[in-house]
C-alpha cells in the first residue's frame, strides 16, 4: 500500500489516517426492526417493498469504525440496504441478504457462539452522521429482527492504559448464574478494587431465554447506543466474543450492567467478562 505522502499526492484519502495519534474503544451501535413486515416467501428483492427504514445516529464524541456484524432473527431471511447519509450514498452494490453479511448464534451447535461476519475492509462513519438501514422480510412471517454493528469510537490521543504500569494480571468479572422474571429487568454493579485499571478483552455468558443487554462503565458511559440482544454480544466457551479493541475501565470505576427480560418466561443468565487487571 503506498504511504500517506503518495495517497495525498494522488488525492486520495484513506478512511484513518495513521500518522495522527489516536486510540480505538469498543462500541456497538444497534437498530431493531419489532417486527419487521411479512413479505413474500423466499422472493428475490426487486419483488419486495423495503418497509423498515430505521437511521442509527452516530454519537458526537468520536467516529465509529465498523468492524463486524452480528443479527438475530425470528427467521434469518431477511434483505437489507446500508447508506451512509454523509456520502448519501449506498455502502454496497445491489440489495444483501443479511446471511451472507452478518453472522448469528450457533443455535443447534451450542448455545450461545459468537460467530460474527468481519469486514475485511472496516467502515469509519463520522461522528455526529447518520447511517441509514433499510430491511425487508422473505420469510413470509411477521419477522422481528435485530442487528449489531460491533467496532471502536476512534478518539483522538493516546490509550488511557498507555502509561507504564508496574505488572498486570487476568480476572474475570462474574455475574452469577441468577433468574430473571418473564419480562422483567435486573441490574448488577460490578465495583472494581481500587488498585488497578481493567481492560475487558472478551465476554461469554449463558441464557435460558431471550434477553437484552446494557454495559455501562459508571452510571453514564454506556458500551452501546441501545440494549443489545444476549446474542448479539455474548458469547461462550468455544466461541467466545474476543473484543477486536478492549474496552478500559478506570481504577474504582464500577461496571454496570443491566439485562432485560423479552421472552416472557422465567429466563436464567450468567456472564463473564475476561480482562486484565493493569497495576501501579
Amino acid at each position: 500500500m503506498p504511504e500517506f505522502n503518495e495517497l495525498k499526492r494522488l488525492k486520495i484519502t484513506p478512511p484513518m489516517v495513521e500518522t495522527r495519534k489516536f486510540w480505538r474503544e469498543y462500541f456497538i451501535y444497534s437498530t431493531e426492526f419489532l417486527p419487521l413486515t411479512a413479505g413474500t416467501t423466499n422472493a428475490v428483492p426487486s419483488a419486495l417493498p423495503f418497509t423498515g427504514s430505521n437511521n442509527i445516529l452516530m454519537d458526537s464524541d468520536s467516529d465509529f469504525e465498523w468492524i463486524s456484524t452480528m443479527y438475530v432473527a425470528t427467521d434469518p431471511r431477511v434483505y437489507t440496504r446500508i447508506i451512509d447519509n454523509k456520502m448519501s450514498r449506498r455502502i454496497h452494490g445491489l440489495t444483501l441478504d443479511m446471511r451472507n453479511i452478518a453472522g448469528q448464534a450457533l443455535a443447534g451447535v451450542t448455545a450461545n457462539g459468537f460467530v460474527a461476519y468481519e469486514r475485511k475492509t472496516p467502515y469509519l462513519i463520522s461522528a455526529s452522521s447518520s447511517f441509514q438501514i433499510e430491511a425487508a422480510d422473505f420469510s413470509g412471517s411477521s419477522n422481528t429482527v435485530r442487528i449489531s454493528f460491533h467496532g471502536c469510537k476512534v478518539r483522538p490521543g493516546v490509550p488511557p492504559y498507555s502509561k507504564a504500569y508496574k505488572a498486570k494480571l487476568p480476572h474475570i468479572y462474574v455475574i452469577e448464574p441468577i433468574s430473571i422474571a418473564a419480562n422483567q429487568t435486573q441490574t448488577f454493579v460490578i465495583r472494581n478494587d481500587n488498585d488497578g485499571d481493567y481492560l475487558v478483552s472478551a465476554i461469554t455468558g449463558s441464557r435460558t431465554a431471550g434477553c437484552l443487554v446494557m454495559i455501562k462503565n459508571g452510571t453514564d458511559r454506556a458500551w452501546m447506543n441501545i440494549p443489545v440482544h444476549f446474542d448479539n454480544i455474548v458469547g461462550n466457551g468455544q466461541f467466545p466474543n474476543e473484543l477486536k479493541y478492549p474496552k478500559f475501565v478506570r481504577n474504582g470505576e464500577s461496571l454496570t450492567v443491566t439485562i432485560q427480560d423479552i421472552s416472557g418466561s422465567a429466563n436464567t443468565v450468567s456472564m463473564f467478562l475476561e480482562c486484565w487487571k493493569l497495576l501501579g
